[in-house]
């Protein structure tokens, strides 16, 4: 997985992001209940320190321990195993969307798909960390997310500013929740995740603009 521009995430249309989390849902990949994720529903951590263990834990070739290889762990998988677990959709349709690429006859995830409160979020892989991640990184649902995630209250029909949004989780979130969001950045890398996230999560009452604090603080 290379860094690059990431606006080839907000070229995949509706219907086709629709497909894709029909795919992700029937293999229960993205359980709504967080205390139900299998315990190798986890994202590779920095180093790779964990990485023995989730390979253990999906071991047995079922077809939610092959996504958690490919979308949460960075792994390669055989194609004829990537084939049985990602149907009814194609090898090729994941790599058409981005978010696969074949190489040397194994099947790789071009980013992170992190299932979350029900969402399932796109991300840069902490592998990047390891060879030198540029300054437009995208990190995903860090501890200091999930804690502020667990303390949102839902306020149906209210505002949001999600300032900083990243990937777009608190925001996605937020706005799942009833409120009306403004989800901003300066990265337009992170923004072209968090635009994909919303259209993978069928997530409407949230926009996205690209600018600092400055700029939204002049716009007031």
């Amino acid at each position: 997985m290379q860094p690059a521009d990431a606006a080839w995430l907000e070229r995949v249309p509706e219907a086709q992001c629709r497909r894709i989390r029909r795919v992700l849902e029937s293999a229960s990949y993205i359980p709504f209940r967080v205390e139900e994720h299998p315990p190798f529903l986890e994202a590779r951590s920095r180093g790779g320190a964990n990485l023995p263990r989730l390979l253990y834990l999906t071991s047995g070739g079922e077809r939610l321990h092959t996504m958690a290889r490919l979308f949460l762990h960075g792994v390669a998988v055989a194609p004829d195993r990537a084939r049985a677990a990602l149907e009814p959709m194609s090898i090729e349709e994941w790599c058409e969307a981005g978010l696969l690429e074949v190489q040397g006859g194994a099947v790789r995830a071009r980013l992170v798909l992190y299932p979350f409160h029900g969402l399932v979020v796109a991300m840069d892989s902490p592998e990047l960390l390891e060879t030198g991640a540029p300054a437009d990184f995208v990190s995903g649902v860090t501890n200091s997310t999930a804690a502020l995630a667990s303390f949102m209250i839902e306020r149906p029909g209210g505002g949001v500013l999600d300032l900083g949004t990243g990937c777009g989780v608190l925001g996605l979130l937020a706005a799942r929740g009833g409120a009306r969001v403004l989800a901003t950045d300066i990265n337009a890398r992170a923004l072209s995740f968090a635009r994909f996230n919303a259209r993978l999560n069928g997530v409407e009452r949230i926009e996205f603009a690209e600018g600092s604090v400055r700029g939204i603080g002049r716009s007031c």
